[in-house]
């Protein structure tokens, strides 16, 4: 059996393999973790909250890039022709400002 059809049959789970702790994303992390404690230390509570959905609108759009980058690698369709899953997707995780 193939990787694509373990892949297909829910044999294996890519996303199980943890990313590695490499120097540049433990930078990256402990980066965030100050820029974070300062955020919450000046912005008041509706700040916090509108930036909140700003960055949960940005894990949404990572997370949709990430899937369709990986899909599209094992289509022979060009990028875009199966866009009604990805739009379904969107909008069950639209946010309401």
């Amino acid at each position: 059996m193939t990787t694509i059809q373990q892949l297909w049959n829910g044999e294996i789970y890519p996303y199980e393999a943890p990313m590695p702790q490499t120097e540049q994303t433990k930078e990256l992390n402990d980066l965030i973790q100050r820029l974070s404690a300062k955020l919450d230390a000046c912005l008041d509570d509706n700040a916090k909250d509108l930036f909140e959905k700003y960055v949960q609108a940005q894990h949404e759009l990572q997370y949709y890039l990430s899937e369709h980058i990986f899909t599209e690698g094992f289509s022979s369709t060009p990028c875009g022709v199966s866009t009604a899953r990805a739009e379904s997707r969107a909008d069950t995780f639209r946010l309401q400002l």
